[in-house]
């Protein structure tokens, strides 16, 4: 299955997904993770097979087939589900977008072989929003959404940011001179729901 997770800056977006990098099983799963999201398609077909650890090489049509073929030996030949993870998928051309599209196509999608989870921020909405790529923002199964918790109130987001850094010191908010208290007493496992 396919993913979008958006949520703003500093949230803690790629924090989530090294550890659910690290949570997924190797023996069930082979992740391959890329930043450089800015590239054409034809320069970023070419840094997902080096991330995807496959020697490629050719013309654009080329390095695709092979992708997809990498992609379906791991599933059939090795028995693995590959996870491409895209962080800062916002900064994705619309073009690079729907070949992600073509590349989780297998089999007239009747198959699911590669499941990609992307990440972005705000943008990423409004990029998926776009008409022309109203297939690629149905093909995900999940998307997560998560509101910004700096701009509904800044001691708590001040507060969070502190506790996920582990940092020993206790944070001040700028121009303020009082230390950041705990806003909010909720259990430690506790998250708020996704809107």
């Amino acid at each position: 299955m396919s993913a979008v997770l958006m949520a703003p800056s500093g949230t803690g977006k790629t924090v989530l997904l090294r550890s659910l990098r690290s949570s997924l099983p190797e023996a069930r799963y082979r992740v391959h993770f890329v930043k450089l999201t800015s590239l054409t398609k034809r320069d970023l077909c070419p840094e997902m097979a080096t991330a995807a650890g496959f020697d490629v090489g050719g013309p654009y049509h080329v390095i695709v087939r092979k992708l997809q073929d990498g992609f379906r030996a791991l599933a059939d030949d090795d028995g693995f589900r590959p996870v491409l993870i895209i962080d800062e998928a916002q900064d994705l051309r619309p073009d690079v977008l729907a070949l992600l599209r073509f590349l989780t196509n297998f089999d007239m999608d009747s198959r699911l072989v590669l499941s990609l989870i992307l990440a972005g921020d705000g943008q990423l909405r409004r990029l998926l929003d776009r008409p022309q790529l109203e297939p690629v923002r149905r093909r995900p199964a999940h998307c997560l959404s998560a509101p910004s918790r700096a701009r509904r109130n800044p001691r708590v987001h001040a507060t969070s940011r502190s506790r996920r850094r582990r940092q020993k010191l206790p944070l001040r908010l700028p121009g303020r001179r009082r230390r950041v208290r705990v806003v909010s007493r909720k259990p430690p496992g506790h998250r708020p729901p996704c809107t």
